[in-house]
């Protein structure tokens, strides 16, 4: 199944995962020229993990994605961010854990920052119950890790990052904050410029914009 596609000026790529025989869940990178032809299929993954591919951005003619990976018979999910070039070869690949439920990460490149913004936190998952916050996972074009910024908004409150998009050299974050049992949901809404002062990101602003709500059916 594929999850998110982007292209350059001669191909398609997606990414997504697949199940194995072994019923196990590996990442893929694929891709397709304009008329459908498969160039090649990269994949990811090990037997005792699960890897999933959920983002897909193309920079400076390289190939990045990112996604989860869930080690079986635990509660604990990661954020895997791998490097290709347009050949399909693979050149790096990190992993972010903080030993948390983490999920919806999206890539973005902010200052020649190779950015993953994603959510951190179990929410409701019942025995758990910790709250979602917001991260900012920071790389170099090579691969190192610049730093990871988390932001708590509000307590008792989940807030999660669904979307990003960078607009004049600033990262912009959507997402939501909701309350326990959903009843009220406030769009959520996070700029930070792209300097870096001890591995976080300057955060500019953080807003809630209130007046939805949704009616439990």
């Amino acid at each position: 199944r594929g999850y998110a596609i982007t292209a350059d000026s001669r191909y398609l790529y997606i990414t997504g995962d697949y199940l194995t025989d072994i019923d196990s869940y590996n990442l893929f990178i694929i891709q397709i020229d304009f008329e459908g032809d498969i160039k090649w299929t990269e994949t990811f993954g090990s037997n005792s993990y699960d890897e999933f591919g959920k983002d897909v951005l193309i920079h400076n003619k390289k190939v990045y994605v990112t996604g989860k990976n869930h080690p079986h018979n635990t509660d604990d999910y990661a954020i895997i961010t791998l490097k290709f070039d347009t050949s399909g070869n693979r050149l790096w690949d990190q992993e972010w854990d903080n030993d948390d439920f983490d999920r919806y990460p999206k890539l973005s490149v902010l200052d020649d920052y190779i950015i993953v913004g994603g959510t951190s936190g179990y929410g409701y998952i019942e025995g758990k119950g910790t709250e979602l916050n917001p991260f900012v996972i920071a790389y170099t074009d090579e691969g190192v890790h610049e730093g990871t910024s988390q932001y708590t908004i509000t307590t008792k409150m989940h807030e999660y990052i669904l979307s990003s998009v960078i607009y004049k050299d600033a990262l912009y974050m959507t997402g939501g904050i909701d309350i326990k049992d959903y009843s009220v949901v406030d769009l959520l809404l996070i700029k930070l410029d792209p300097e870096i002062t001890g591995g976080s990101f300057n955060l500019e602003f953080i807003e809630s914009i209130s007046g939805f709500s949704i009616e439990l059916i």
